[in-house]
């Protein structure tokens, strides 16, 4: 048996999560996304290759990792990689015309293609942080602009603020999400969203060497003069409000979330709650196959999903009163 608590504990627990997504991991990502565990490569390497308790959950082929019989996870994320690599050069073109627009601090690669998993089918996800004063009328603006045929693929996910860089909520989904987002213009304002999101490491302590450094705080860009003036009339300050309520109201009616609310806990995550909910409950599941309920996290990977449970019962019931209404 595997104890929970142990390096093999984590490597298993990190797999499993690898797992939700049919995900097969080099030996480097196994360490970089170790859970609630820090490693040194070397050790996670090692613990690999040399551990006899692991190697009867785990298996591997051609250099990538994966639970056991689940084989056929290899060549598929090696389509999927060679898929990514012609993805990327699309992002990097996106995050250049986005950056000279001027309207966002900075642009993050999200989603599958962060993890360099991105099928055929596949948007490339984006996490922008805009400048606090026109935050809305600027991804208002990104998402006019991103229906352009050359970045019609782009998918603007979080609304994020400069003046609110905490992502919300703080469990291992999101952890994992901001662990693996990659920069692609805008440095210092990433070196800032990280250090305001160092809770991460609790999760993932080998993901983001970045959180490990005092990092000086650094003043964000300011808008020129000009746009500065723009943004502080009365005249703006009430279309920025009108277009925040407007998109809340299109949140509420078309997703079922009710951002007001999420805004209130600190939170600017607009997808519904079925993605974390989902991708925790199946962690859960196969972390309780291995028999992995003494890892760290476990106990409260259990109060996570309860949460999120709660939440997937209000979850769309002003439509379906509707509907039924």
């Amino acid at each position: 048996m595997i104890r929970g608590d142990s390096l093999e504990g984590a490597i298993a627990a990190t797999l499993a999560y690898a797992d939700v997504f049919s995900f097969a991991m080099k030996p480097s990502e196994v360490h970089r996304f170790l859970i609630g565990r820090r490693a040194s490569r070397p050790e996670v390497e090692r613990c690999l290759s040399g551990n006899n308790a692991l190697r009867s959950v785990i298996s591997t082929r051609d250099g990538l990792w994966f639970l056991a019989g689940k084989d056929h996870l290899a060549p598929r994320r090696q389509r999927f990689a060679r898929h990514s690599e012609f993805l990327w050069p699309r992002a990097r073109h996106i995050a250049t015309t986005m950056e000279r627009t001027g309207l966002c601090l900075t642009g993050m690669v999200t989603g599958s293609l962060a993890a360099d998993n991105a099928d055929e089918h596949a948007d490339i996800d984006f996490l922008f942080i805009y400048p606090a004063e026109r935050t809305w009328t600027s991804f208002a603006a990104v998402r006019l602009i991103k229906n352009w045929p050359a970045l019609s693929s782009c998918c603007p996910n979080y609304v994020l603020a400069s003046d609110r860089l905490l992502i919300q909520p703080q469990n291992l989904f999101t952890a994992w999400e901001i662990a693996k987002a990659v920069p692609l213009f805008g440095y210092d304002v990433y070196e800032q969203f990280i250090a305001a999101n160092r809770w991460v490491g609790r999760y993932l302590p080998n993901a983001l060497p970045l959180v490990d450094q005092a990092l000086e705080p650094a003043p964000l860009r300011e808008d020129p003069s000009w746009v500065r003036t723009l943004t502080s009339s009365g005249a703006f300050r009430w279309l920025e409000e009108r277009e925040r309520r407007r998109k809340h109201q299109t949140d509420k009616r078309d997703v079922g979330v009710d951002m007001k609310d999420r805004n209130a806990k600190g939170s600017m995550d607009r997808h519904s709650p079925t993605r974390s909910f989902h991708t925790l409950s199946e962690l859960r599941y196969r972390m309780s196959t291995l028999g992995l309920e003494a890892h760290p996290l476990f106990t409260e990977l259990y109060e996570a999903t309860n949460m999120l449970e709660d939440e997937m019962t209000r979850w769309g019931a002003d439509a379906i009163r509707t509907e039924a209404g």
